[in-house]
Order: structure tokens, then C-alpha cells, then sequence
């Protein structure tokens, strides 16, 4: 489309549904994406379940996000989407 791909994450922690939530928004989509997930018991992954819309479809798909702390600098945020019973690895960033 001629243009670079940026997006924008957000997350945080419900007090009042007890759980992390986490949004995303790009520049090649108008939506904004909702997920709700929790922390692995060490603390160092939070894996998020939502729904993301489709374009080609035209409807919302299941997605999960996982987010990995690493270390102190270093972070990963994985972006799957599950389509016909089969999960796909959409997006991956690396935060250093």
C-alpha cells in the first residue's frame, strides 16, 4: 500500500475483572483490537484471547497474543490468528 506499518499496543491490568487486557491499532486497519488474558504463574508471559476483524472475510476471527518479558530490556509480543481450526503466527515483535 505504499505506506511503512505502524502500530500501537496497550496494556494493562483490571482490578475490576482481574485479569490483564490489551489493545492494538494500526495504520493499515480502522479497528481497534480487545484481548483479555492472564500471566503465566513465573510472571514472564501473558497470553491474551480476542478477536480481531477480518478484512477479507468481513468478520471478526479469534486471535491470542502472547507477550514475553525476557529481561529488564528485552520484550516479545506474538499475534496469532486462528482461521478454519488452524492457528497462525501473524505478527511478531521484538522490543530491545
Amino acid at each position: 500500500m505504499g505506506m511503512n506499518y505502524e502500530g500501537l499496543s496497550t496494556i494493562g491490568y483490571s482490578l475490576e475483572k482481574n485479569k490483564y487486557v490489551s489493545t492494538w491499532i494500526d495504520n493499515m486497519n480502522s479497528g481497534i483490537d480487545y484481548r483479555e488474558g492472564k500471566a503465566s504463574d513465573d510472571g514472564k508471559k501473558i497470553e491474551f484471547i480476542g478477536t480481531a476483524f477480518d478484512m477479507v472475510s468481513g468478520k471478526d476471527v479469534p486471535t491470542r497474543q502472547v507477550l514475553t518479558l525476557i529481561d529488564d530490556t528485552h520484550q516479545t509480543i506474538e499475534l496469532f490468528t486462528i482461521a478454519n481450526g488452524k492457528e497462525m503466527k501473524t505478527i511478531e515483535i521484538d522490543f530491545e
